[in-house]
């Protein structure tokens, strides 16, 4: 039997992608409680996808051996001791058993499974919240596990199919510095509710439909850094994000957030939850027609012609950003896209002009320096 049949057909119960687990959690704590050395008891498991993954990957480098396959074959069915409330053996081929010890070490850890070929890829993580996910920390992932275009969010399989959640976990190390005094276990535990409460906000200020602007005002291509904190400010705004907080959370999201570098969206969020109905209603007015403003001004920074080298051909910034979104990092290296003429001084018009409609945001507080990028 090749390899491949034999893989189509013992590995038929693992769908293109899926998510293992029979429930959500509440976005206020646990349904059960953590055991607290969880991160050892999971290291046999994470050091044996380890093993899986070298050896997969040793049989698609070309160098295949019928050992080889054996080896990967014996990986998936060998069994996984983890020891939870008691000694569980799990294996990689039944996926199932495998949430179900997961969520007696911590109900917060999932593990979403895709089918990479034909052999699995995985990726364990924590998260927190039902109706907005929150992943809290990385835990596990495959090298062959699809990466997302958007550094932001993660694609994560619910029972309700694929769903947009936050990535909180590039910001974990942000959060240290306000933990400095804690013990370890309550360090961690405060980690959480920090990256928890700066993901209530983000998940207003993030969405999809900003994803090419993200990729295009990235630091590493063109450094728009007051325009990203224009638009987070918006969608917070425009979403309404504060009528489902209370205000006597307003001094809870500033630590967090600032520690993110969102000094300036720390700051409105902190004054709007303390605003009237009258002037939050004013503020809405106002970013919607800011946000109009800055759909205009948009318009002429992707609309440059790009000259493509060594030829002479010529494409439009927009058509360029839509055609190359997946791997735009590295069409900039060979295009120079801060080196095209016209292209400075468009950023630096809009960059200008973002940072006059951040100064009118804030305007309620005079004492704040706009001049933060953050």
């Amino acid at each position: 039997m090749l390899p491949n049949e034999y893989f189509e057909k013992h590995l038929m119960n693992f769908p293109d992608s899926y998510y293992y687990a029979d429930y959500d959690y509440d976005d206020d704590g646990y349904r059960q409680p953590v055991r607290k050395n969880w991160h050892r008891e999971i290291e046999p498991l994470l050091d044996h996808l380890r093993k899986f993954d070298r050896q997969v990957a040793l049989m698609l480098d070309g160098r295949f051996t019928t050992a080889q396959f054996y080896r990967v074959r014996d990986l998936l069915c060998e069994k996984i001791l983890i020891n939870t409330v008691r000694v569980q053996s799990v294996s990689l081929n039944c996926p199932r058993e495998l949430q179900q010890a997961l969520t007696s070490l911590n109900p917060q850890l999932v593990i979403n499974v895709r089918k990479s070929g034909v052999l699995p890829s995985h990726f364990i993580f924590r998260k927190s919240g039902a109706f907005h996910p929150i992943i809290l920390e990385d835990v596990y992932r495959s090298v062959r596990f699809p990466k997302e275009v958007d550094a932001r969010f993660a694609s994560i399989y619910t029972i309700s199919g694929e769903r947009k959640a936050v990535s909180m976990h590039p910001y974990r190390s942000n959060m240290l510095g306000l933990t400095k005094k804690k013990a370890k276990p309550d360090k961690e535990m405060q980690i959480d509710r920090d990256l928890m409460t700066a993901g209530k906000v983000l998940s207003y200020a993030w969405t999809d439909d900003q994803t090419l602007l993200f990729i295009l005002a990235d630091s590493q291509i063109l450094d728009l850094r007051h325009t990203l904190c224009l638009i987070e400010m918006l969608y917070v705004i425009l979403f309404r994000f504060w009528e489902r907080m209370w205000c006597s959370e307003s001094d809870t999201f500033t630590p967090p957030l600032q520690a993110m570098g969102r000094k300036n969206l720390a700051l409105l969020v902190r004054s709007i939850l303390v605003m009237s109905s009258a002037e939050r209603q004013e503020l809405h007015a106002l970013a919607a027609r800011s946000y109009d403003q800055l759909q205009k001004e948009l318009v002429p920074l992707l609309d440059k012609p790009i000259k493509i080298y060594p030829s002479d051909d010529t494409i439009l910034m927009h058509q360029l950003l839509y055609a190359q979104y997946n791997h735009f990092d590295q069409v900039d290296q060979q295009i120079k896209l801060r080196e095209q003429p016209g292209i400075a001084d468009a950023c630096s018009t809009l960059e200008e002009s973002s940072h006059q409609k951040i100064a009118a945001l804030l305007m309620p507080r005079p004492a704040l320096n706009t001049n933060d990028p953050s």
